[in-house]
This record gives structure tokens, C-alpha cells and sequence, in this order.
């Protein structure tokens, strides 16, 4: 095979068109050290009461920090350009593992749906805190 060392953008690849070395790294997604925390201990805190979970003060330090590093990483896949990209509908083939069924029935189904959803369970709720369902707390 003739194979020739090739360069795309100033980056060695080989004959797959693979680079040689890698030319990024996951650490580049995380946040540094010194960087402003998304979610702060007020907004962790109003987290866990609207949910109704508890947690212990060892417990928080971690979840915050673990909870901002996901959202740093969200960030990223966020400030991803695709204006140019149509959604998927599904993820499979039309017809392919679809069930048919009568007209009717899926009406009936859209109707229970919109029984069950958005501002229509808000209204339903028996607990609010602003706009917000609160989750009975669950008893051990």
C-alpha cells in the first residue's frame, strides 16, 4: 500500500483518517478549579426542599460539586450549532416496531394525555410552592 502522511487542518492522521494523537481531551469539558459555580448552595437547597429529599452536610459539598460539573459539561453540548439539522421523528423505521391501532383508541389516548399533563396537573395538585409540584416527603 502507498500510503503517504496526510494532514487535515494541520493534524496528522494515518491512513484511516484517524489522528495520530489525540487532539483534545475530556478534562477540556470539565470546569477549572477557579471557575463560578452554576448552581450555588441557595439554589441546591431549594432544590432538595422543593423535591422533598434530604441530605446530610458531607453529602451536599459533593452533590454541588458533582451537580456543576454536569452542568459545565451541558454547557458544551448546548453551544453545539445545529440550526442545519433536522430532529428525529423516531428512532426507527416508519412501520418498524410500531403498533397499529384503531383510530378511536388513539384519540381516547390523546385525550387521557392531556388530562395528565403541563398546567392541567398543576391545577390537580394538592401541593404547589410557586410553580412548582412539592413531592410529599416518602415515610420508611
Amino acid at each position: 500500500m502507498n500510503f503517504q502522511i496526510r494532514y487535515i487542518n494541520s493534524i496528522k492522521i494515518d491512513e484511516s483518517f484517524l489522528p495520530e494523537k489525540p487532539t483534545w481531551s475530556v478534562r477540556s469539558l470539565l470546569p477549572s478549579t477557579s471557575s463560578k459555580p452554576i448552581i450555588t448552595q441557595e439554589e441546591y437547597k431549594s432544590l432538595l426542599n422543593l423535591s422533598n429529599l434530604h441530605s446530610t452536610s458531607l453529602e451536599d459539598s459533593q452533590l454541588i460539586q458533582d451537580i456543576n460539573i454536569l452542568c459545565y459539561f451541558v454547557k458544551h453540548i448546548q453551544e453545539v450549532d445545529v440550526s442545519d439539522i433536522e430532529p428525529i421523528r423516531n428512532l426507527w423505521a416508519d412501520g418498524v416496531n410500531l403498533s397499529l391501532s384503531e383510530e378511536k383508541e388513539e384519540e381516547n389516548n390523546k385525550q387521557v394525555n392531556n388530562k395528565n399533563q403541563g398546567r392541567e396537573l398543576l391545577r390537580r395538585a394538592s401541593l404547589l410552592h410557586h410553580e412548582f409540584y412539592v413531592v410529599n416527603k416518602a415515610e420508611n
